[in-house]
């Protein structure tokens, strides 16, 4: 599994697990409007977002909030480029 400029990174032992943490471990979860995705995008506007060699990649917009469930094992999530 590879991820592209990652912005945010969190590795969570299952122990440590919420129930709605324990998803499907054969896919990758896309979270779309997620509270957290909206603050390491802001964050990261205010510190790079605006250069203009970040905007020609393409800003903000093409970086999403992934979720993936470990089965037994850990719970990442992860906002990276999307592209």
């Amino acid at each position: 599994m590879t991820f592209h400029e990652p912005l945010y990174f969190e590795w969570r032992d299952v122990s440590c697990c919420k129930a709605e943490d324990v998803l499907d471990s054969a896919s990758i979860h896309e979270q779309c409007d997620s509270e957290l995705l909206k603050n390491v995008i802001e964050r990261w506007t205010e510190s790079v977002g605006w250069q203009e060699w970040q905007v020609k990649k393409g800003g903000a917009d093409r970086f999403r909030h992934y979720f993936v469930y470990f089965d037994d094992a850990a719970v990442i999530q992860i906002i990276a480029n999307a592209h």
